[in-house]
């Protein structure tokens, strides 16, 4: 199983390379993304909807030798419904597809730009495959990319205003994909509609079901109290308003509970006409993509930084969490500890009682370590049955005691797992940055050194780097 950190890189990638405004080229690394990260055996098409002929063509990616279902059936289902479809086996599947000779199983995602079907992301495998929410999340992601690339290019083809605009449109598409706030979609709103519409100012409002004082998350000059009327009715309508000309206001959902309007206004003499509206509606779509896409991303993000077993910290977010603590404390003049910590003889617990039983004790252990920390502490896994605590602000004489309390939280009450009651017991190394010019890395080893010495000296005991240092120096 891909790692999720694979997942963001290969998402953010995809999204830069959707700013060329080359739809081609968008939707083939799409397939391809979808196919390296599931398993092997998977594979990916996109099926574009020909709305003149009713009809799917122009396949992007590898179709399987069976064929594609363009005429009917799965693509056909989520054009209808607007709603992605997950076969796991050939017994699930309503239209008879898998079970064919290179389809066992398959997913199939709608592509639509607001109302406008545009087509179908479909991704297959050879072998019964159940989609977690992890592979959901990440194909509904792949999907909103695919969507908005073939939204892009469709309008780029026929826009008449040149370079600039195109180039507009695809930047505000690939930062709306990887926006993380609503802040930021605001933000790229903005810019986007100001340089691919005429106006004087635009915002973004929030409904705050109190209009004498509704929210404007981002703008840019002064809107004018029309606008902010036109931003308010367009909420409450659900739909596109242009008031007299001299604005546009386009409905944008910010979340579940929260709707929202992008508006942008003139104060010359000139009405905007329907290319501006559809400009205008194209970046209220690609918002809703964004703002939908915002809490998947945010889980990706997490995971990606996140022990998939414990649920603590991972040594990706160890690493950047510690580094900027010890490059803050080294140049701020302030304290700051480690503890490593190691579970006892954990070898044998998974020869004598299985991995599952081993996986039950990591998660416990990482839970008591948990509990017996300050909310400003990391604690992470450094690997195997190792952990980590980052402790800014602590000396080594307060990460001692803090360790103290990690080792008495383990060893005090047995571990209730499959196998029944087990006593487990950990040794910790702490060490304090006693040199400003120490990095991560050289903190982390003395810490080490300390929880080496707990194990020869019998385990289940805390070791304070500054005592080797003590007894080298009586040596």
């Amino acid at each position: 199983m891909p790692h999720s950190e694979d997942r963001m890189e290969r998402l953010a990638a995809l999204a830069d390379a959707h700013s060329g405004g080359r739809s081609d080229r968008a939707l083939e690394g799409i397939t391809r993304a979808a196919c390296d990260l599931l398993p092997a055996d998977v594979g990916s098409t996109i099926l574009v909807w020909d709305e003149s002929s009713l009809a799917f063509s122009d396949p992007h990616g590898s179709p399987p030798a069976t064929g594609l279902p363009t005429d009917s059936g799965p693509a056909d289902r989520v054009r209808q419904e607007g709603v992605p479809l997950y076969v796991a086996s050939p017994a699930d599947d309503p239209f008879g597809w898998a079970g064919a000779a290179t389809v066992a199983a398959y997913s199939c995602h709608p592509l639509a730009s607001g109302d406008t079907f545009l087509g179908a992301l479909l991704t297959f495998s050879s072998t019964p495959r159940n989609f977690d929410a992890d592979d959901r999340s990440f194909l509904t992601v792949l999907a909103g990319i695919a969507a908005s690339a073939l939204a892009t290019q469709a309008l780029i083809t026929s826009a008449a205003e040149g370079r600039h605009r195109a180039d507009a449109l695809a930047s505000a598409g690939r930062r709306l994909l990887t926006a993380t706030s609503l802040i930021d979609v605001g933000s790229v709103l903005i810019q986007a509609i100001l340089q691919t519409v005429p106006g004087c100012a635009a915002m973004l409002l929030a409904d705050t079901l109190d209009e004498e004082d509704p929210e404007i998350l981002v703008s840019y000059g002064q809107p004018t109290a029309a606008a902010l009327r036109a931003g308010l009715d367009c909420i409450a309508a659900a739909e596109i308003l242009s008031p007299g000309g001299t604005s546009i206001a386009v409905p944008v959902p910010l979340d579940e509970r929260l709707d929202g309007a992008l508006v942008v206004e003139r104060d010359d003499a000139l009405p905007y006409n329907r290319e501006h509206i559809d400009l205008a509606k194209l970046l209220g779509t690609h918002a809703a993509m964004a703002t939908a896409n915002l809490e998947l991303i945010a889980e990706i993000a997490r995971l990606a930084r996140t022990d998939h077993l414990t649920g603590i910290a991972n040594r990706l977010q160890f690493q950047q969490f510690g580094d900027s603590v010890v490059a803050a404390a080294s140049g701020e003049g302030r304290a700051v500890a480690v503890a490593m910590a190691d579970i006892d003889h954990f070898k044998s617990v998974n020869d004598e009682f299985g991995h599952l039983v081993g996986d039950q004790v990591i998660e416990q252990v990482a839970d008591r370590i948990r509990n017996e920390v300050r909310d400003s502490d990391l604690v992470a896994r450094y690997g195997g049955e190792e952990f980590v605590v980052v402790m800014p602000g602590s000396t080594e004489s307060g990460a001692a005691l803090a360790a103290e309390r990690m080792r008495a939280s383990v060893a005090d009450e047995p571990f209730i797992t499959t196998a029944g009651a087990l006593r487990v017991t950990i040794s910790l190394g702490v060490a304090e940055m006693t040199d400003p010019a120490w990095n991560l890395e050289v903190l982390c080893d003395s810490a080490d050194m300390a929880l080496l010495a707990a194990k020869r000296e019998g385990r289940n005991r805390v070791i304070g780097a500054s005592t080797l240092e003590s007894v080298d120096a009586e040596s």
